[in-house]
């Protein structure tokens, strides 16, 4: 239908008039008059009203209020509350889209008890009073999934979902219904929040109910509440998955989910989350319950376990006669550090998801969420928190006792005696306790069991742990916490690598790249050996991105460059970027390191593509000191424990 420019000059002066709102922006909604269709909704409205109209006078029925029109159908009424249904969508949205944004209307107006019809087919109601066909939770729960399903699956219909609640908002005389639309708008601004085109006026809309002072109190206590799901979902965006139906059940009455939250030690912690907690907010969570107050250290991670399925191509079946075959292989860990704005719920779908796929290949695949710190400081074994330090304990053990840090013999008995009076505390005759060799045998590595005998390693470990008698449990947390972090390797945070003999010809297939303040260190998978280490004045550059690493390492007095295949590559420059900066601040003498991410933003700037340091001074950015003068300063000679 073609439009005169007087016309249409007319339909845009009204709209503007209606959606912007004082001090709004206007650029914003012309930009969503643009994308909508004002003169088809105007005149499709007219006609049907026209055709109600008609249809109940010749039944010889008085048309309600809302059917005598002394005007036409404005586009002041196209913006504004309205009872009945309309025809067409609000946007101008593909052929396809048309009839799922009609019906989108229909469900907004069930939910706000203005549509009848027990079973929830179609708008059937026009006029009458409001709250007529009110649902019950059970129904309530089963339109908003249904909504919820029809915009995760077309996000173009969420922008319409959208301008039509903001429509039922405005100039609703109708409290109750009022309250649920901004209730179902609350609902979808969470899960499946709309583009900035709706997003931007929708928030001048906000900001000018809340400086209204005739604005019913109720009314704006539920537009703050939607407010604040429309910024949590703009922030950290729309859910990857469509919730279900228990997910929609704790989004309408609030009731939390559980989830377990492993730590390093394999102890779960349950923590309470809604269908918008992302990954941030959980951190924070289980910090509190654990009594920590320092969460910015800690990360959540998928720990992603997979083996063969039993009898399935490939994996160690039971032998005939009842004799068992080879050995089941271990499961191969992987832990992947998860973005912060991840939604945990989507989270849990990808781990089944991750399940089924393994199964149907004939693999047993475990996916769980894991809480480990991100980075040690020197300084750890000394904070007050006795939580903190029992999480930097269980995580730098389980990687002691994964052979993943250089000790002998000596440095091995006083460790398991630390680790046994940590379990058990001190007490007078150890040997006579039950569970003595099984706690001796979990605190020996492996890489250095075969050292001395059973019986010599019960006699030193024994005689060691007579000279705890003066540590409780935390001071032997600590104890054993101090000699790690002390170590060359101590601190370190390891991935898993793969090399290529094209790309790192004289490295072993599988190896592990530990970080710390120190460097680079590089184990053998197979073995636990050491391959290589680097310190930080050796690295050139560095760069890495999902999938791979890239380092440019000074190795014999000549510049080498190695790549690896890793799932760890931005957390590996990110941790490059954060002990580079401190080893910075350190050479021009500044005390201690980055207290926050923040902080180190604002003072140090980090080049992670070329791995070069720049300092912020004065407003300018400016070359920092040579990387080997900055490293030279925090590397002196270490000791490496007895």
């Amino acid at each position: 239908m073609s439009t005169s420019p007087l016309l249409a000059k007319t339909a845009k002066d009204a709209f503007i008039e209606v959606m912007l709102m004082p001090g709004g922006n206007l650029e914003a909604v012309e930009a969503l008059f643009a994308c909508c269709q004002v003169d088809v909704f105007v005149h499709s409205m007219a006609r049907l009203r026209a055709a109600a109209a008609n249809k109940r006078q010749m039944l010889g029925l008085v048309s309600p209020p809302q059917l005598m029109h002394a005007e036409p159908y404005t586009v002041r009424d196209m913006l504004t509350f309205q009872p009945d249904p309309f025809p067409h969508p609000m946007l101008r949205l593909h052929r396809a889209l048309q009839e799922p944004a009609a019906r989108l209307f229909g469900d907004v107006l069930r939910f706000m008890g203005l549509a009848g019809g027990a079973e929830g087919t179609g708008a059937t109601f026009i006029g009458g009073a409001p709250g007529a066909g009110r649902l019950t939770l059970a129904g309530e729960i089963a339109l908003v999934a249904r909504v919820l399903h029809t915009i995760g699956e077309e996000p173009l219909l969420r922008d319409e979902l959208f301008l039509q609640l903001q429509k039922q908002t405005r100039a609703n005389d109708y409290r109750d219904s009022c309250l649920k639309a901004w209730e179902l708008m609350r609902h979808c601004a969470y899960i499946f929040p709309p583009t900035t085109t709706v997003a931007t006026p929708l928030v001048d809309y906000f900001t000018a109910l809340a400086a209204d002072p005739k604005c019913d109190p109720g009314i704006l206590a539920a537009m703050r509440l939607t407010w604040k799901a429309l910024e949590h979902g703009l922030e950290h965006g729309a859910r990857k998955t469509i919730p279900g139906e228990e997910e929609v059940r704790a989004l309408i009455t609030g009731s939390p989910m559980v989830v377990p939250v492993f730590l390093c030690n394999d102890a779960p912690e349950n923590i309470h989350y809604g269908p918008t907690t992302t990954v941030e907010e959980a951190v924070k969570i289980l910090c509190r319950k654990l009594q920590v107050s320092a969460s910015s250290p800690f990360a959540m991670y998928t720990s992603r376990a997979t083996r063969p399925l039993v009898g399935s191509a490939g994996s160690a079946s039971p032998a005939p006669g009842g004799k068992k075959g080879a050995a089941i292989p271990p499961a191969v860990v992987e832990h992947v550090l998860l973005p912060r704005s991840a939604y945990v719920s989507d989270l849990l779908v990808d781990y089944g998801t991750a399940a089924q796929v393994g199964q149907s290949r004939g693999q047993q695949v475990v996916c769980k969420l894991l809480l480990r710190k991100r980075w040690f400081e020197r300084a750890d074994a000394d904070v007050a928190e006795r939580q903190f330090v029992r999480l930097c304990y269980v995580q730098l053990r389980r990687d002691y006792m994964q052979s993943r840090y250089l000790v002998t013999a000596e440095g091995a008995v006083v460790l398991a005696a630390l680790q046994i009076a940590a379990e058990i505390g001190v007490i007078p005759d150890p040997l006579d306790a039950p569970e003595w060799l099984v706690l001796m045998t979990k605190s020996v590595p492996a890489i250095v069991a075969g050292a001395m005998s059973e019986d010599e390693w019960a006699k030193q470990i024994a005689a060691q742990y007579k000279t705890l008698w003066s540590l409780d449990h935390e001071g032997t947390m600590r104890e054993f916490t101090r000699i790690i972090l002390d170590s060359p390797h101590g601190g370190s945070i390891f991935f898993p690598l793969r090399a290529h003999p094209d790309f790192a010809p004289n490295f072993p297939k599988r190896v592990e790249v530990g970080v710390n303040h120190n460097g680079l260190h590089f184990l053998n998978t197979e073995d636990h050996s050491l391959v290589h280490e680097a310190e930080l004045k050796d690295i050139a550059e560095y760069a890495g991105k999902p999938g791979r690493v890239y380092f440019c390492l000074l190795m014999r007095n000549q510049l080498c460059s190695l790549e690896f295949a890793t799932k760890g590559g931005d957390e590996i420059t990110q941790l490059l970027d954060r002990h580079i900066a401190n080893a910075v601040r350190q050479a021009r003498g500044e005390q201690g390191g980055v207290e926050s991410e923040r902080e180190r933003e604002e003072e140090v700037v980090v080049g992670v593509e070329k791995g070069r340091v720049i300092v912020r001074q004065e407003g300018m950015l400016m070359p920092s000191l040579r990387l080997s003068q900055a490293a030279a300063v925090s590397h002196g000679s270490r000791p490496r424990y007895a």
